[in-house]
């Protein structure tokens, strides 16, 4: 499945979960987060978008490479169709909450459902979004 949003850090993000698709939506957040952190790993809170776009553009094309090295084929799985869900759920809650970084908004997410962000299960994020923006319709 294919997800194409016209929002930058989305669809990084939606590449990021077909580079690794064995990983939650949190680890990939956290796994970014990480990497931003010029001196000290940082909180997904407290980082802005900007930068975890400019990293996840810079890690997409490392870890592309470093897949097409083992495979020999180009990289990357379909992304799980509860991904992309999440995803699309995720872009209509950043709709309603533009002040917010995402990093801060996946965390609240994950707290409200009873999880810190790497632990959190995609479906409980899922459930949490799903519950700030209400009933499909």
């Amino acid at each position: 499945m294919s997800l194409k949003t016209g929002e930058p850090l989305m669809d990084q993000l939606a590449e990021l979960s077909r580079l690794y698709p064995d990983m939650r939506f949190g680890q990939v957040v956290e796994m970014l987060a990480l990497l931003s952190g010029e001196k000290a790993p940082q909180s997904p809170a407290e980082i802005e978008d900007h930068q975890l776009i400019e990293v996840a553009l810079d890690h997409i094309r490392l870890r592309r490479d470093q897949l097409q090295a083992e495979a020999g084929s180009e990289p990357g799985s379909p992304l799980r169709e509860s991904r992309a869900e999440l995803l699309s759920v995720l872009e209509r809650v950043r709709d309603r909450c533009r002040d917010q970084r995402l990093g801060h908004l996946v965390e609240q997410l994950a707290t409200s459902s009873g999880s810190s962000l790497y632990d959190a299960e995609d479906e409980q994020l899922l459930a949490a979004a799903r519950g700030l923006i209400g009933p499909p319709g």
